[in-house]
């Protein structure tokens, strides 16, 4: 083990940390398993094989190690068109933490990509040092948040490039040569896995204001189990946060009823508390229609806030496939809205599929799902919340 001092106190570093490179280390918030944390009651976090194998590495490492930047790029520390590009086609996705209101949250922010650079107050990639500012609701302040590129990882089998085909059940079936050599041995190349936030080939950015959050927060342990509220009070400092919600329709809160929705306002409960609730406001109507929340949408998207969406409401599960419904989005899950508009389709047979002939109105949302795919969907979905806030551009 290497250590490593600050004005605070002593840092036991991984011994495979070089003590020697130039480069920042955030002894504050050190690449040690302390920064990982310990996950909350009934929240989703890393295996302990994950903990175990668990080995941080810089965000240059990481990306040439994954053949994603070129070895002259990597040599001559030229990043910081890794950091920005492409911002507003964010494809982060999320790992092994819970942490799917987070993303979210980014990438409905990413919609104005100036909000976001204006979140980085210092950036030096060649230095691996980075200044966010995440704004504190109990002091009413931006802080300032210093982090280091260092993120954990573990080594795993490359599987992007092999063929498969994929069963109705979302099953990939590989062919047997295709993942092994006549002796038996893998064929497969190794790369380094984030445990949480990945990007998706030189995006980074989104990465290191995970790391600032969770470092806000105490720990990424402390990022599982969030709500989009508490992510966009943090990103944009506006206080107040909308909360579109589709009331239980039972006392188990397995559904929601149709067409009737509460606007709500997020209560903020503390840094730690990443999951925070939400009240009844007075000052604006007790149950809006779809109609209704359909024209606040469309306004709000037009206005380029942020807004995200999820399924809150959905039977119990009895195995991670049940969280998966018929119309392809994930109950539980949290998702970026990025369009809302209507569509008038004037004899489109490959739209109509059995609806009338003639001229047809339909809404359709478009929005980014954490995990990857970009889709399109028509109305508004059972047991649905919409979350809108608002940033300074």
């Amino acid at each position: 083990m290497g250590l490593s001092t600050s004005r605070c106190r002593p840092v036991c570093l991984d011994a495979e940390i070089d003590l020697h490179d130039s480069r920042f280390i955030d002894v504050a918030f050190p690449p040690t398993p302390g920064s990982l944390g310990e996950a909350k009651a009934g929240k989703v976090f890393i295996t302990q094989d994950q903990r175990q194998n668990a080995r941080w590495v810089r965000v240059p490492e990481l990306l040439h190690f994954n053949q994603q930047i070129s070895a002259a790029e990597f040599s001559q520390k030229q990043q910081s068109e890794l950091t920005w590009t492409d911002m507003h086609r964010l494809t982060h996705t999320p790992g092994s933490l819970g942490n799917c209101w987070l993303v979210a949250t980014i990438a409905a922010l990413a919609r104005r990509p100036g909000a976001v650079r204006r979140l980085f107050v210092e950036a030096e990639p060649a230095a691996g040092r980075f200044v966010v500012q995440l704004f504190d609701m109990a002091s009413g302040r931006w802080e300032l948040v210093e982090v280091d590129d260092f993120v954990p990882c573990t080594m795993e089998d490359d599987w992007s490039d092999v063929p498969y085909e994929e069963q109705a059940d979302g099953t990939r079936v590989y062919n047997y040569k295709d993942v092994y050599t006549e002796t038996g041995a893998k064929r497969l190349r190794k790369k380094w896995v984030p445990l949480f936030g990945r990007p998706n080939g030189r995006q980074v950015w989104a990465l290191i204001l995970e790391k600032a959050m969770a470092k806000f927060v105490g720990s990424y342990a402390n990022l599982s189990g969030g709500t989009e509220p508490f992510a966009l009070m943090a990103l944009t400092g506006f206080p107040l946060v909308y909360i579109l919600q589709r009331p239980a329709a039972d006392d188990a809160e397995t559904s929601a009823l149709k067409n009737h929705w509460e606007w709500k306002g997020a209560q903020y409960a503390g840094r730690t508390s990443t999951g925070i609730g939400s009240s009844r406001l007075s000052h604006v109507p007790d149950d809006l229609l779809d109609e209704e929340i359909w024209e606040k949408m469309v306004n709000y998207i037009a206005r380029t806030c942020p807004v995200t969406a999820s399924i809150t409401r959905f039977p119990a599960v009895a195995s991670v496939r049940d969280y998966y419904r018929p119309d392809g989005l994930i109950s539980g899950h949290a998702y970026a809205v990025l369009d809302a508009r209507e569509v008038i389709l004037h004899n489109a047979p490959w739209l109509q599929q059995g609806l009338r002939k003639g001229v047809l109105g339909q809404t359709w949302i478009r929005r980014k799902n954490p995990h990857g795919d970009w889709k399109a969907e028509g109305g508004l979905k059972a047991g649905a919340r919409v979350v809108m806030g608002d940033s300074q551009d």
